[in-house]
């Protein structure tokens, strides 16, 4: 009997691990569909909600002339660890990929976010459109400012 001692404390950390694994993949996912070059518009609005409260990547409510968007930008723990922060109220210009959500609202997938007054943008992909928190996640260098 003491020789199986090891096998429940073993099962418990990969149970732990398996739900780990899955509360990130629901963060970072959360029915977004991929980014695709095809679609690409560049927006200028003010941000209506900073979305800091939704489960999944933070999305903000950005209102541009007549039309408010979704803006889908990275998951909360990439954004903290960049110490990017949005504000409700401030100005920005938004490139990125423009599809509808299941609920039918327009929407982007950020690829870059440039506030008013600055002359540099923050990245959010890279130059292949895939997100910069994989390539982060991975350990590989990353510049978004």
């Amino acid at each position: 009997m003491r020789r199986y001692h090891y096998i429940i404390p073993a099962f418990i950390l990969l149970l732990l691990f398996s739900c780990v694994s899955a509360a990130v993949a629901a963060e970072e996912s959360d029915d977004v569909p991929g980014y695709d070059e095809n679609t690409e518009v560049t927006i200028r609005g003010v941000i209506a909600d900073s979305g800091m409260y939704r489960r999944g990547p933070v999305v903000l409510l950005v209102k541009a002339d007549t039309k408010t968007y979704q803006v889908v930008t990275a998951p909360r723990w990439y954004l903290a660890q960049e110490g990017i922060v949005f504000t409700s109220g401030e100005k920005i210009e938004v490139t990125g990929s423009k599809y509808y959500a299941k609920d039918g609202s327009l929407s982007l997938i950020a690829h870059t976010i440039k506030f008013a007054g600055k002359t540099t943008a923050i990245a959010f992909r890279d130059g292949s459109c895939n997100p910069l928190w994989k390539q982060h996640r991975r350990g590989h260098q990353m510049r978004n400012r």
